[in-house]
């Protein structure tokens, strides 16, 4: 954690990158430093989440918002995440700095397009604005996990 403090020192937030059967990342600090909800996303390689993350956040860094000119230039949308999912395991470094769970409207996802993907995955990008359960990875990976045919 200390690691995570000088960060947000130093740069005014910090990107957890999560390596599970579906990697995921996510930003602490944004609204301690800049008063702007934090940013997630999954679904993708762990580098791409990076650069895409660090885009979004670069003008966060200089005017507190994000620049919607060209996100939307880039096809990605940002979706608030559901309370549903603020109340489990997903942001678990950031429970750690604050010492509570997110409250509502801390997070927003970044929703990349779906022509990013290859046509098998276009729409297996687990949403997080919906409050049903987080079905990471595509249905044969869920199943050969099961053991089902």
């Amino acid at each position: 954690m200390r690691g995570v403090d000088l960060a947000i020192r130093t740069h005014g937030w910090f990107l957890q990158m999560v390596t599970d059967a579906v990697p995921f990342s996510y930003t602490v600090g944004l609204t301690e430093s800049f008063g702007h909800p934090e940013l997630m996303m999954i679904g993708m390689e762990l580098d791409r989440q990076s650069s895409v993350i660090r885009r979004i956040v670069e003008p966060i860094e200089q005017t507190g918002h994000v620049d919607t000119a060209d996100v939307a230039a880039a096809g990605i949308t940002l979706v608030d995440v559901h309370d549903n999912h603020l109340d489990g395991d997903w942001f678990g470094t950031w429970v750690r700095r604050y010492g509570h769970l997110p409250p509502a409207g801390a997070y927003l996802q970044v929703v990349p397009p779906a022509e990013w993907f290859c046509s098998c995955h276009q729409h297996s990008t687990p949403r997080f604005d919906r409050p049903g359960p987080i079905r990471a990875g595509n249905r044969a990976e869920r199943r050969r996990r099961r053991g089902a045919p």
